[in-house]
C-alpha cells in the first residue's frame, strides 16, 4: 500500500512544477487516499478534480492579516460512496491549512447513470 501511494505521488508530482500545481497534486493524492478508505474492495475511476482553492480568514477572524485556514478540492468519480452505494459521485474534500491531512469529505451530489 505504501509503495503504490509513493509511486502515485512521484508520478503526479513529476508532472507538475510550480507551487500551485504542487499543492494541487498533494490535494489530489490526499483525496485519492480518502476515496481509498471506502473503496478498498472495489475499483473506482476518478473522472475529474476541480475547484482547488484555499479558504482564508477574513477581518472578522483576524484583523492583522488574512491567513490560510484550509484547502478544498472537488472530485468527481465512479465508485462507491461512504454508504457503499455504487455510481457516479461528487465529493467536496477539505484539508488542513498545511495541506497534510483530510479534515472531511462531503458528498455534494450523487449522479446515478443507468445504461
Amino acid at each position: 500500500m505504501i509503495g503504490s501511494w509513493f509511486a502515485r505521488f512521484l508520478l503526479l508530482f513529476s508532472r507538475k512544477t510550480n507551487s500551485s500545481d504542487r499543492k494541487q497534486t498533494v490535494a489530489e493524492l490526499l483525496a485519492r487516499n480518502y476515496l481509498d478508505s471506502f473503496n478498498r474492495q472495489s475499483k473506482y475511476d476518478i473522472l475529474e478534480f476541480s475547484d482547488f482553492h484555499c479558504v482564508m480568514t477574513n477581518q472578522d477572524d483576524s484583523i492583522t492579516k488574512p491567513q490560510i485556514q484550509g484547502w478544498v478540492i472537488t472530485v468527481l468519480y465512479n465508485g462507491r460512496n461512504e454508504e457503499g452505494a455504487v455510481g457516479k459521485h461528487k465529493y467536496l474534500v477539505a484539508f488542513n491549512s498545511r495541506l497534510s491531512k483530510v479534515m472531511t469529505g462531503i458528498e455534494t451530489t450523487s449522479v446515478n447513470i443507468h445504461i
